[in-house]
Formats: structure tokens, sequence, C-alpha cells
């Protein structure tokens, strides 16, 4: 399975995807990730206050929640400079009675021999 996914980020790294940054006010953000069918971000953002300003990154139609910073573009990241070491399972919010999530562990560096 890790081989999988190894193989998968190191496509995306030879895309060369843009990383954007943007921002939007909590409402806002709320109505974002609600369209996108994302339960657990939707949670989160439930608990910052009402007048805060959420921050995303973009990497072409992926967005997720995130302070970053974040490099510019996954192009930085050569593939032979991965390596993804476990995949574990987690309770959300490190509750028993939540749903169990997959947590995929790993590392990468802009060279291979920074790994």
């Amino acid at each position: 399975m890790l081989e999988k996914l190894e193989a998968e980020m190191r496509k995306i790294c030879k895309e060369k995807l843009r990383l954007e940054r943007f921002e939007l006010p909590r409402a806002e953000a709320l109505k974002f990730m609600e369209e996108r069918d994302e339960p657990y971000k939707v949670e989160l953002i439930n608990d910052l206050p009402e007048d805060a300003v959420i921050s995303f990154y973009r990497q072409g139609e992926f967005v997720d929640l995130c302070a970053g910073p974040h490099l510019d573009s996954t192009g930085r990241v050569k593939g032979n400079a991965i390596k993804l070491t476990s995949v574990t399972g987690a309770y959300w919010r490190g509750d028993s009675n939540r749903k169990m999530l997959q947590r995929i562990y790993g590392t990468c560096f802009p060279k291979k021999e920074e790994l």
C-alpha cells in the first residue's frame, strides 16, 4: 500500500503543481468545506472563534486547512526524496467513541541525499 502511495506522490511532484494559499472568513470556510463533503474539517472550523479567518492551501484540485508555510510548487521535491514509513489507526480527536481513521507517516526532502 505504501509503495502505491509513494508512486502517486512522485507523480504529483513531477506535475510541478503550484501551491496557493488563500483565506476565508469562518462562515465562508464552513460553507466551502460543507460543499466538499469534508465533515472533519467542518468540525475543526466550528471550534474556531466566530471572527476567525481560516487559511487554506490549494494544490491542483486538492484543498486543505493549514496555517503553512509550504513550498510554492510540488516540483521542488524530487520524487526519489519521499519515504512513507508506516500506517496506523487513530481515533478522530483521540476519542475511542469516534470513528477510527488511518494515519500515514512519512518524510520528504528536496533531495534524496537529505532523506
